[in-house]
């Protein structure tokens, strides 16, 4: 397992967490997110917008698969 800083895109349309759903879609899980140079640990109900950085946890191939999604490319 590893843990990465995935920064959200510019294409990246905001939508929350729950929304997002990264532990059954993705299979990892946010453990901190950055906005506007707040770090918090992520409730459901937090929207990530383009430019927030969000910390995550998982295997190397589940995070390439959710970093693409936050830059907006999947």
């Amino acid at each position: 397992f590893s843990v990465v800083k995935i920064t959200a895109g510019p294409k990246f349309i905001p939508q929350s967490i729950v929304a997002i759903d990264p532990r059954n879609k993705y299979d990892v899980n946010l453990i901190l997110l950055t906005k506007k140079k707040v770090t918090s640990i992520p409730r459901a109900s937090d929207m990530i917008d383009p430019g927030d950085n969000v910390f995550v946890v998982g295997k190397r191939r589940e995070l390439r698969a959710f970093g693409d999604f936050l830059q907006g490319d999947e």
